[in-house]
Order: structure tokens, then C-alpha cells, then sequence
């Protein structure tokens, strides 16, 4: 497919308006003549883009100081190319263009020709098939050379990281080690704490949660017989409760009423009671010691509350959501497991249970002191739940690691 004629061409360097004046038909030879400036160049550029399809060439000569687009016309045995400022409708790749240009960059510049030179001059020479195939070794060649110069960078940086006199090679050569992962692992962690330093000397360790014991006094109390009074007292004291159906509660009305007996007049009836047998039963049986003894139950109760009521529970809980929230800090530095705890529903649960059933006990013995309670059963069935749940919290508590700063 040949050029016929060139029809017009607009903004295009000093080709500002230019359109063909009579027979501008190209013949098998076609000499353009024009003094230096006028254009020659500028035509060449033309159809050099019009051979790659390039717009580069044309838009890069875009005549200075004109605000419409460069258009081109050219006219061919296969019908009107253009290029309407943007693109050509068809590009015509088996045009070959011999100018300065083509000289410049395939054959020599001054008194020297170098290396990109002769690369195109090549081209020209071997076609376009194997000029594609010399565009691939190209690319291979720049990868190999991008990938020499990552090789020596990093051999370069395995070299500044090796320590002592061992070369790369040698480096190279060191044997497998299969537990490598975990090594690196361990050191990386060493240099993680070694890094949060001041962080882990300001952090709190673990803490044991408090492991309730049952105060000893409880049975101590629970079992006490007051061997002391005499037992004709008791006997009278029972029989006159027994009779007047005053159990289990008659102890402690009697004891309160003999506050205030002054005298020998009875404060509710008003007689005389001196020399009466019972009154001075009473007075045995309702001794200091039994007074001593009634404070001691209430006491009693006060440590039962204290030592398995609400408030131990909560803070054996709170230590534990503490000692969790410094579990998972702490076991970024060293190895230890925590087993797990009932939930705190269960907690509190079985300390209620033994506390309610303690309780219990105590009101017994209020009010019938010279009485020892049944525990058997009750305290039995929530003693097996108690110790179970304390040998938890011992189990928990030998496993909190021992953390100290310096």
C-alpha cells in the first residue's frame, strides 16, 4: 500500500495550514525541495507516526500559539488516512524512513557510534519478526541485571549480619537446624521483652485468690458442753423447760429475763423467790461463763459472714479477672498454665451453701446451749462441695507463676 498524495496538514509545526497546489501526486520518485526551516523534518516526523502509530511525533511539533488540535490528511491506494488529533484511523507500518533521526539513532552521532546504536541498527537490519524476539532478550537482560544487583544486595546484608570469622559460603554451607522456628521465636520474644522493659517492671504479676478456711471456733463452740454448771442445775433447767414446752427458744428468754431479778422479787409475778431451788438453778446455769459463751455465738456468726459471705466471693473473682487480664501480657514472656476456675454463679453457689448451713448451727446452739446440733448430714452433703471448691483455688494458686521485678 503506497502514499498517493499528501492532502492537508494543519498546526503541525511550520506546516501551520499547508494544502497541495496542482499535481502534488507522488510518482515512484518524488524529490520535495525546500530551504532549511520550511518543513522537511516536520514531514518526516509525520510520517514516522504515521508508520508506528505514535501521536507523540505529531503532537510534540504542535505549531506555537494555535488553540486547535493537529490534523493530518494523507491519501493512499487504500483510501484517506488521517489524524484527527488524538489518533490516525489507520497507521501504515511498512513505511521506512531514512532521515537524521534514523541516522542518529541507528548508525553514528559525532565521531563515535555506541552500543544503542548498533542495537538499532540491528533491528533494521534482522526485521520486525526478530526485532520482537530481540525486545524479549532485551527485557530478559534487564531482569537478570535486576536480579544480580538484588543477589549482591543481599548477599552484601548477610554479610554485615554474620558474626564472627565465617564467610558467606561457609554461612551457606552450615547445616539445617529443624528446630530453627522455635529458636528464632524464643530470641525474638527475649528481644521483645528486652524491649518493654519498663513496661513489664511497672506491670503486675499474678495473684493467688483467697482460699476461705472455716474459723475453728465454729466447731469449737458448736461442741461445747459447760462442764462447769452443776447437774442438778441442768436437770432442773431442763425439766422446767421440757415442761412448760419452752424449747427451743425458753434458754434465751430465761437467760434475758434474769437481768432483771433484783432482788428476791420476781419481776413478773412480784413474790418472793428467795430460797427457791430453780432460781438458783438458774443462776448456776445462766453464769458469766454461759453469758461469755452467748457473746461468743454472736461472734461466731460475724466470722461465718466475714469469712464465706458475699464479699469474699467477690474478691476472689475480681483477682481472678485481674490475674486473666495479666495472663495474656504475661505469656508473651514466659510459659505457664492457668487452670480453669468454676464460674462465679458456682462460687458463690457452694460458699452460701456452707455459710447457710454454718449459720444454721450457730442459731441452733443459741438457743439450746447445753445441746450439741445435728451437722451430720447438712454439713456433710455441703462440706464434700466446700472442699472440693477450696482444692480448686489451691490448684489455681500453685499453678499463678512467681513474677518479682528487680
Amino acid at each position: 500500500m503506497a502514499i498517493r498524495k499528501i492532502i492537508r496538514v494543519t498546526n503541525v509545526g511550520r506546516l501551520k495550514n499547508c494544502t497541495g497546489k496542482g499535481d502534488v501526486t507522488f510518482g515512484r520518485y518524488t524529490l520535495v525541495f525546500a530551504e532549511n526551516g520550511r518543513g522537511k523534518t516536520t514531514l518526516c516526523a509525520i510520517l514516522r507516526s504515521l508508520k508506528s502509530g505514535e501521536v507523540g511525533y505529531i503532537l510534540g511539533r504542535r505549531t506555537l500559539g494555535s488553540v486547535e488540535p493537529p490534523k493530518v490528511e494523507i491519501s493512499t491506494e487504500a483510501g484517506t488516512v488521517t489524524f484527527n488529533g488524538n489518533q490516525w484511523t489507520r497507521t501504515m507500518p511498512e513505511l521506512d524512513i531514512f532521515d537524521g533521526t534514523f541516522v542518529a539513532e541507528n548508525v553514528y552521532v559525532g565521531d563515535a557510534v555506541d552500543t544503542e546504536q548498533r542495537r538499532n541498527l540491528y533491528r533494521f537490519i534482522i526485521g520486525d519478526d526478530n526485532i520482537r524476539l530481540a525486545r524479549q532478550i532485551e527485557e530478559l537482560d534487564r531482569k537478570i541485571r535486576e536480579l544480580s544487583t538484588s543477589i549482591r544486595e543481599q548477599e552484601r546484608l548477610i554479610e554485615s549480619r554474620i558474626q564472627g570469622a565465617i564467610t558467606l559460603q561457609e554461612f551457606l554451607g552450615l547445616p539445617e537446624d529443624g528446630n530453627i522456628n522455635d529458636k528464632i521465636a524464643a530470641k525474638e520474644r527475649e528481644l521483645e521483652a528486652a524491649e518493654a522493659a519498663q513496661d513489664i517492671v511497672q506491670r503486675k504479676g499474678l495473684q493467688p485468690v483467697p482460699v476461705p478456711e472455716i474459723p475453728q471456733s465454729v466447731f469449737d463452740i458448736l461442741t461445747t458442753d459447760f462442764v462447769e454448771i452443776a447437774a442438778t442445775a441442768e436437770q432442773l433447767v431442763r425439766d422446767h423447760l421440757c415442761k412448760h414446752k419452752m424449747k427451743p427458744h425458753g434458754e434465751a428468754w430465761i437467760s434475758e429475763g434474769m437481768g432483771y431479778l433484783q432482788g428476791d422479787r420476781c419481776p413478773f409475778c412480784g413474790q418472793d423467790v428467795s430460797g427457791l431451788a430453780l432460781i438458783e438453778a438458774y443462776r448456776n446455769f445462766f453464769s458469766d461463763s454461759y453469758q461469755a459463751f452467748k457473746s461468743e455465738l454472736a461472734n461466731l456468726e460475724e466470722d461465718i459472714e466475714r469469712t464465706l459471705g458475699e464479699d469474699i466471693v467477690t474478691t476472689i473473682n475480681v483477682v481472678r479477672a485481674e490475674n486473666e487480664v495479666a495472663r495474656v501480657f504475661w505469656q508473651q514472656y514466659i510459659t505457664f498454665d492457668l487452670p480453669e476456675l468454676p464460674s462465679a454463679d458456682e462460687i458463690f453457689n457452694v460458699m452460701r451453701r456452707m455459710r447457710d448451713v454454718l449459720l444454721e448451727l450457730v442459731r441452733q446452739k443459741h438457743s439450746a446451749p447445753l445441746d450439741r446440733p445435728d451437722h451430720s448430714v447438712a454439713y456433710r452433703a455441703a462440706e464434700e462441695d466446700y472442699e472440693k471448691l477450696m482444692q480448686q483455688l489451691r490448684v489455681y494458686n500453685d499453678s499463678v507463676p512467681g513474677i518479682s521485678h528487680p
